[in-house]
């Protein structure tokens, strides 16, 4: 099943989730860009903090229709987590409150200043 939800890039909510099929030290999930930019830094942060982590994407670059798989460790039992992309050229977009705990894949999309995501 397949779910899409629509927020503001600034500041809206998203509720979509993907399951964590990583180690019980961290959490995974496919993302796939569908945004119409080149990512190059994507970020994680428990919703509950305002702290970002580490950069995630382990590839150079993910362009537009491009997918890759995010890891990153975490000693967090949390299932909301924020998420950060950053684009090639320095713009920041944010999908706030994702449920890492419920699917496998997440597809960015942003358009005319909105983002948002489907997540199955």
């Amino acid at each position: 099943m397949k779910r899409l939800v629509s927020m503001v890039a600034a500041g809206g909510l998203l509720w979509c989730g993907i399951a964590n099929s990583a180690g019980a030290d961290e959490k995974g999930f496919t993302l796939i860009n569908a945004t119409g930019l080149t990512i190059v830094e994507i970020y994680v942060s428990p919703t509950a903090t305002d702290q970002w982590g580490e950069n995630i994407l382990d590839i150079e670059t993910l362009k537009n229709t491009d997918s890759g798989e995010m890891l990153f460790p975490t000693s967090e039992d949390e299932c909301l987590w924020d998420l950060m992309a950053k684009d090639r050229k320095g713009g920041l977009h944010y999908w706030k409150e994702i449920d890492l705990c419920a699917f496998e894949k997440v597809t960015l999309y942003i358009k005319e200043g909105k983002a948002w995501a489907a997540c199955e």
